[in-house]
């Protein structure tokens, strides 16, 4: 017997986030096709930092690349980028790809160059991955009087010895947060979404005044984007059998604004 679950959405959404422009220069490593590493820094470190041709799908062809830091004196190693747009108590977000040749653990983080150019890192988030795994960071910074917000790619520390391993990064982006989005309402625009589970078919029925066009996008559980669709007036059926299984969040939108979000789950 078919199994359908009726959601009913009217279009608001609880506190979606309004991102305020691309923080990150060069946050792709190259320029059409072409390995770059303009805008980015390296911070103690006996090792340069290297473009290398590998890249996570749809990510180009490029990414760069860090060799670890060690106690014997060549730490820590970082690659990182300065955001003076960022004031004191300013949310941002920063996403990225990392994977990683070694025992230890590599990662993106916020961080702070003082005024007398020394970094520290904020929090963060690692992988112990050898493939790419994407991560999403998010945070408010707390900065003192001449101090820098910073976006932190860390390579890791090894005891010894120098060269014990690399880490790479590709596609890193940061946005502040600039507010919450206030509820909207109205009674002309409405969604309806029949999840067909047994036959994986997903039917969103649109009808709204919203001028321009309206995308239904699907992420999974690590803030990737796996699917997205133009919503038309009236129904729309998407197939998604070949998602994984599990729990995936959804919104529709304009190219302004954020006017409806959810979840599913996938069988």
């Amino acid at each position: 017997m078919k199994t359908k679950i009726l959601l009913h959405v009217i279009f608001f959404s609880l506190f979606p986030l309004f991102l305020k422009g691309q923080l990150i220069v060069n946050g792709s490593v190259e320029t059409s096709g072409v390995p770059s590493l303009a805008g980015w820094q390296e911070y103690e470190s006996c090792d340069p930092m290297t473009s290398v041709m590998d890249a996570p799908a749809g990510a180009g062809n490029w990414c760069v690349e860090k060799l670890t830091g060690n106690v014997k004196g060549c730490f820590p190693s970082y690659v990182y980028q300065t955001f003076p747009a960022v004031a004191n108590g300013n949310n941002i977000i920063i996403t990225g790809w990392v994977k990683k040749y070694w025992a230890g653990l590599s990662g993106i983080y916020l961080g702070v160059k003082n005024s007398a150019g020394a970094i520290s890192l904020l929090n963060g988030d690692t992988t112990t991955s050898a493939t790419w795994h994407y991560i999403m960071v998010s945070g408010t910074y707390s900065l003192s009087a001449g101090d820098t917000a910073a976006v932190i790619l860390n390579a890791g520390m090894t005891g010894g010895p120098v060269g014990g391993g690399y880490a790479r990064f590709d596609s890193i982006e940061a946005q502040i947060i600039t507010g919450i989005n206030p509820p909207a309402y109205s009674l002309e625009n409405t969604i309806h979404i029949y999840h067909d589970a047994e036959n994986h078919l997903l039917n969103v029925y649109f009808t709204g005044s919203d001028n321009g066009n309206v995308y239904f996008s699907m992420y999974d559980i690590s803030a990737r984007r796996v699917k997205i669709f133009e919503l038309h007036q009236g129904t729309n059926e998407f197939n998604i059998e070949k998602l994984p299984a599990g729990f995936y969040f959804y919104n529709a939108a304009t190219d302004k604004k954020i006017i409806s979000t959810g979840k599913i789950f996938q069988k």
